[in-house]
């Protein structure tokens, strides 16, 4: 079984983002080699990085990346972040829209392949190489049989999602958390309760301007065995409302680890086939 990186497009027509509907799915066959998880693209869309269990990594999967010189250009050979690497497992990724933060779910430092914690790495400049990633603690549980996955940003990097099964939740879940500036720390996560339910909700993936929330679930009713549902809040501090099936990215397999652009007219995800 594959994982493969894909991605959707949205029409560019004159009405508000959250009411565009996207094209068909097309295969980012220059990005997938192996098992590709996790793709994040950075503010102006020229850098992406993934994760991959490709041979030329340090561990299990490692994470990789790719640039291109305009959006109408194809990705570059993508190569490995050997910084970000370690020998274990980087699993699921989000880059801050300007290139300089990045929160990673690895299960280094655990006893356990299956649990994960989310870790962060940031930068001064694009030119520097990534900083060491550091525990994210205030997002992390205290306890070590909890995971943390699938992390997911918005554009300003004031607010952050996740997927965890911590208690609280409705089993695995997806949470969010707020901070009051960059140099702040990240406030107690809270449950995404208007989200939640008794099947699997993960893979969140927030919009630049915060107000369109795409995740996957389990949930029956849907296309194949994890597909993509889609709500939007009128503003950064009201709940999200109704959501619907995401029908136009969502496969009759596991669709999941998906990330909106910052401009809200491109999807990237995965799924297996």
């Amino acid at each position: 079984m594959r994982t493969f990186l894909i991605v959707l497009v949205a029409l560019l027509i004159a009405v508000p983002l959250g009411a565009q509907t996207y094209r068909a799915q097309v295969e980012e066959t220059g990005l997938n080699l192996s098992n590709e998880y996790s793709p994040t693209l950075t503010g102006d869309l020229l850098t992406v990085y993934f994760t991959t269990d490709r041979t030329g990594g340090v561990g299990g999967r490692d994470i990789w990346m790719a640039t291109r010189p305009s959006l109408d250009k194809p990705w570059t050979k993508a190569v490995l972040v050997k910084e970000l690497s370690g020998a274990k497992d980087e699993s699921y990724i989000a880059v801050r829209a300007d290139n300089l933060e990045m929160y990673i779910s690895s299960n280094a430092g655990s006893s356990s392949t299956y649990v994960n914690d989310l870790f962060v790495s940031t930068r001064a400049k694009v030119t520097d190489p990534w900083g060491k990633p550091a525990k994210a603690t205030a997002l992390n549980s205290t306890t070590t049989t909890h995971t943390e996955d699938d992390p997911t940003l918005r554009a300003d990097g004031l607010e952050i999602f996740f997927t965890s099964d911590r208690t609280g939740g409705s089993g695995a879940a997806i949470w969010r958390a707020t901070r009051k500036d960059l140099a702040s720390a990240w406030g107690t996560p809270v449950l995404v309760a208007e989200v939640d339910t008794t099947s699997t909700e993960h893979s969140p993936a927030i919009s630049g301007d915060g107000l369109t929330l795409v995740y996957a679930s389990t949930r029956t009713g849907g296309t194949g065995s994890s597909d993509h549902y889609i709500c939007t809040r009128k503003d950064l501090s009201s709940k999200f409302g109704t959501s619907t099936e995401l029908k136009e990215s969502n496969t009759t397999g596991w669709d999941h680890n998906g990330q909106q652009s910052v401009d809200g007219f491109s999807f990237y995800y995965c799924y297996n086939d």
